[in-house]
């Protein structure tokens, strides 16, 4: 996580280093809505842009924790925030680049409500997500994690390289934000970059919640398999012209042929995996017009596909 020394925005993203999440977790796939803030908590709350399928805004980390232990209670399992560690694991979805997509920044309006916003926020999943099915995890609202914000916390990197959880005191930072938002630049929109709240609301400041992962629950080994097998992805998607394709770990020793459509369903290309011993693939679309294509592979009697686009 983090950012190299050659590519921060502020200094206190320094520097890049590796981090491990030891134990699994589901993200929500969308930021929590008005609707569902509202199915929860049992006071008002007004909006600065109001909208059943807006995102909630005008959080701070006490709502945030009560709508959280309100929604545990209900459930019966523990819903929280990401860990900071947590939420950019989920955010980059295996990617080392600047952004989630690639390092260039033209094609952020695919993904996230930023600059393009109109000065308001917008119906979540309205964009492209990003390769792990997560949408608007940039821009739109910021998202509050688990963690107080320290600038110095991973700079001199002696936090833990293992579940780290933020700085154990708190200080005039508040609690730290990601993602950037609605009235934010593009810069802030990184996978690495980070904010803190100053221990206020704000018309942009939300959430994403966390259902800790229960290994005693058939319900969770079902659906962890199921999406497991199921995992089919691709970085960066919008591409020009190469584009890597990843199948999951339990398909690697299956090894099968990938075949690229276009958008009229018509075979283009059929490509073989880099190597026998992964399901990695690699499609280079130099010869081909820009537009909007499928990868399609058959597993074990399953047929798996992602939509493709190619800009050029």
């Amino acid at each position: 996580m983090g950012s190299p020394n050659s590519d921060y925005y502020k200094i206190w993203e320094t520097p890049m280093h590796q981090v491990t999440i030891s134990k699994p977790f589901w993200m929500g796939v969308y930021e929590v809505t008005q609707e569902q803030y509202e199915a929860v908590q049992v006071h008002g709350h007004e909006y600065l842009f109001p909208g059943p399928k807006n995102p909630v805004e005008r959080l701070d980390w006490t709502r945030v924790q009560d709508f959280c232990s309100r929604l545990s209670m209900t459930t019966g399992r523990t819903v929280r925030m990401p860990t900071e560690a947590e939420w950019e694991f989920a955010c980059r979805a295996g990617t080392r680049t600047r952004f989630f997509f690639g390092n260039e920044i033209n094609n952020l309006d695919l993904y996230a409500w930023g600059a393009n916003s109109g000065g308001t926020t917008h119906p979540v999943g309205q964009l492209l997500p990003n390769p792990w099915g997560l949408y608007d995890i940039c821009g739109n609202v910021w998202e509050y994690c688990s963690d107080y914000f320290s600038e110095t916390y991973y700079q001199n990197l002696s936090s833990p390289v293992i579940d780290p959880q933020g700085p154990v005191t708190k200080d005039w930072h508040g609690q730290a934000l990601k993602g950037g938002a609605w009235r934010m630049g593009g810069d802030w929109c990184r996978s690495a970059a980070r904010a803190y709240d100053l221990n206020l609301s704000g018309g942009d400041h939300g959430m994403r919640v966390v259902l800790e992962y229960d290994s005693n629950s058939m319900v969770d080994k079902k659906a962890r398999l199921k999406g497991g097998e199921a995992a089919i992805r691709c970085s960066p998607n919008p591409f020009n012209p190469r584009i890597t394709i990843t199948l999951s770990h339990q398909q690697a020793a299956i090894n099968p042929v990938l075949e690229i459509y276009d958008g009229n369903g018509r075979l283009m290309e059929i490509v073989n995996a880099e190597s026998p011993a992964n399901a990695v693939y690699v499609w280079n679309a130099a010869d081909h017009p820009s537009g909007i294509y499928i990868a399609r592979v058959s597993v074990g009697g399953r047929v798996l596909s992602a939509r493709l686009l190619l800009v050029k």
